[in-house]
């Protein structure tokens, strides 16, 4: 079976509650309500991983739980997390498969 990783983007807009809430769950944008329909739905790929490119925390797994915040990505902020990404690219974040497609 052939394992996939989707990398996105995080979104301007989050749900907006005080306690930490798993990546996929505070982001809110298009994606984002996609990703979540598709869970309620019960339609899951168990060989497709998400990681989550962030403008405040970087690379992240998608159930890892985040606060809530407003930091947009810049070009400043993008060099600042190109060495951070790279190396967690390199290094599973997600589980101990290895994907086959990006």
């Amino acid at each position: 079976m052939r394992n996939y990783l989707m990398i996105i983007g995080c979104s301007q807009r989050k749900v907006e509650v005080s306690e930490p809430l798993p990546a996929v769950e505070r982001y809110d944008g298009p994606t984002y309500r996609i990703l979540r329909k598709m869970r309620r739905e019960g339609f899951t790929l168990k060989n497709l991983d998400v990681l989550i490119i962030s403008a405040k925390h970087g690379l992240l797994a998608c159930q890892q739980p985040i606060e809530n915040y407003d930091e947009r990505m810049t070009e400043e902020r993008a060099e600042e997390l190109l060495s951070q990404i790279q190396n967690g690219l390199r290094t599973p974040v997600r589980s101990e498969r290895e994907a086959q497609e990006v």
